[in-house]
């Protein structure tokens, strides 16, 4: 036979690894680092998943922009009080505002959504409850909101107006307080300066 007509020696396949030696072992470890690495990239991502569905968004198209004064002078007939207008900071702008039914009891709400920088964002809400203004507030803000303090706010003619503090486990907080015959609620995700400013703001406006 020439050597042109001998066969090719086929590899051996390799051999296991005994059971209980050091190779077996090794092989295991290796096995079991990648399946819990697999689990620990699945867990993340179910991670931040869960956290883009509860964190806070702001209410419409947060790049849309709205003439909240022009709404606020429109609503002022149906309203039955002066819907508040407050000039923004620089950087904040309203991409949503108008007149709803809001609360219980449900009233006329002047509604109106600011966004700021750093995403964030505070909804104004005001209306005219008289005595059931503790009731209607706390359906707005949520009986689940906590009240961790208070707010001193700088008016016009250098008053001061108290406004409460509240934060919900859905971490949106607020600021409630008495704007002349209303009752005000800023709630969104934002500082508390930035809540405050507006909340100033709110009371030139409606001086």
């Amino acid at each position: 036979m020439s050597e042109s007509q001998i066969p090719a020696a086929q590899a051996e396949p390799a051999a296991e690894p005994q059971p209980g030696s050091r190779e077996e072992m090794r092989r295991n470890r290796m096995q079991s680092n990648w399946v819990n690495m697999v689990i620990a990239l699945a867990a993340c991502m179910a991670l931040v998943l869960v956290a883009l569905m509860i964190a806070p968004q702001p209410q419409g198209d947060p790049t849309r922009t709205v003439d909240a004064a022009a709404e606020a002078s429109a609503a002022a007939g149906q309203a039955g009080f002066d819907p508040a207008a407050p000039a923004l900071p620089q950087g904040w702008s309203s991409n949503e505002a108008g007149l709803e039914q809001m609360g219980k009891p449900e009233l006329k709400t002047w509604y109106a959504s600011y966004v700021g920088p750093s995403q964030q964002w505070i909804a104004l809400r005001q209306a005219q409850p008289g005595a059931d203004a503790a009731a209607w507030a706390t359906s707005i803000v949520g009986e689940d909101a906590a009240q961790t303090g208070t707010s001193k706010v700088a008016g016009p003619q250098g008053r001061t107006v108290a406004f409460d503090r509240y934060e919900k486990p859905d971490q949106k907080q607020a600021l409630v307080g008495t704007v002349g015959d209303t009752t005000v609620i800023l709630m969104g995700t934002a500082q508390w300066d930035s809540f405050e400013d507006l909340a100033a703001r709110t009371l030139r406006a409606a001086a």
